[in-house]
């Protein structure tokens, strides 16, 4: 029985494009484009700002158009063709909606709040952008650690 020897530059060359193959599946995976996150961001901030406001006019056609948004996202991440292995547990996902839903409802009626008993008619606008930039922060932070996260697989 002969063993089969193999040289430690075919090896590496192996290796080497195992890594190639990963690096091209992970450039593929890449999160939420930053304007489909922009969209969304600004759309939640102007429900918040209306509802704020107590203007309630076009709250159908921002659900309408943050439902679509949502649409959006979740086909563009299928449609990669690859996706990440997320490593968030069901424990992770269960108080992230416990805080994000209730702080949602907290900006409505703290800027009706502002706004009817202090008459800051401005409230429900700045807390609609105070919204609108914190889920932009989000979105943008989302893509600096996955590319920190790329480049570290690189080297």
């Amino acid at each position: 029985m002969t063993k089969k020897e193999i040289k430690s530059r075919e090896a590496q060359e192996a290796l080497d494009s195992i890594n190639e193959m990963e690096h091209a599946g992970l450039k593929r995976v890449l999160p939420t484009p930053r304007w489909l996150g922009a969209i969304l961001a600004l759309l939640i901030g102007t429900q918040i700002a209306l509802l704020g406001a107590e203007i309630r006019n076009y709250n159908t056609i921002l659900i309408v158009l943050i439902v679509i948004m949502t649409i959006a996202i979740i086909n563009k991440n299928q449609s990669a063709g690859v996706t990440e292995r997320i490593l968030l547990s069901k424990r992770t996902l269960i108080i992230c909606l416990i805080c994000i839903i209730p702080i949602y409802f907290l900006a409505i009626i703290s800027g009706q709040y502002l706004n009817n008993h202090f008459e800051y008619y401005w409230a429900p606008f700045a807390i609609g952008a105070f919204v609108t930039i914190s889920i932009w922060s989000l979105v943008v932070s989302a893509h600096r650690s996955y590319i920190n996260r790329f480049n570290e697989g690189k080297n």
